[in-house]
């Protein structure tokens, strides 16, 4: 239930655009950009606070120019900008949105690329699988 409670989970002179609230509600995701040039990893931190931790530490810097969950939360997808053009990944989330997995490179364009989106499920089959 929506409590209406807000809360600052980050502190900094050039201040923090955007995020995702995770299913859960427990954590958020956004870009860490510490310099304020608009480039850094996407972390996670706890909804009650602490520290963020890097979901792509394995990763360069990058522009975000996507964050979106799918409708049941079970994977994230982002868009990144870098020299090399703009990236689309996903990656499974678990209920905590930890990442489950490596983000998976999707799609690659030098044009400008916005995203992604997701569309909902629509039942299970009979093995089970979405």
């Amino acid at each position: 239930m929506p409590s209406g409670e807000l809360r600052q989970l980050t502190d900094r002179p050039t201040g923090q655009v955007g995020g995702l609230l995770g299913s859960s509600g427990r954590f958020v995701l956004y870009l860490d950009d510490q310099a304020g040039d608009e480039t850094g990893h996407i972390v996670r931190i706890p909804w009650e606070g602490g520290k963020p931790v890097d979901m792509t530490p394995e990763m360069e810097p990058y522009a975000l120019t996507g964050l979106l969950s799918s409708v049941d939360g079970s994977c994230a997808g982002f868009t990144t900008s870098t020299r090399d053009g703009f990236q689309l990944y996903v990656v499974a989330l678990d209920d905590d949105g930890e990442f489950t997995e490596a983000p998976r490179p999707l799609f690659h364009s030098t044009a400008l690329t916005f995203g992604p989106l997701f569309s909902p499920r629509r039942g299970r089959g009979s093995d089970g699988d979405h």
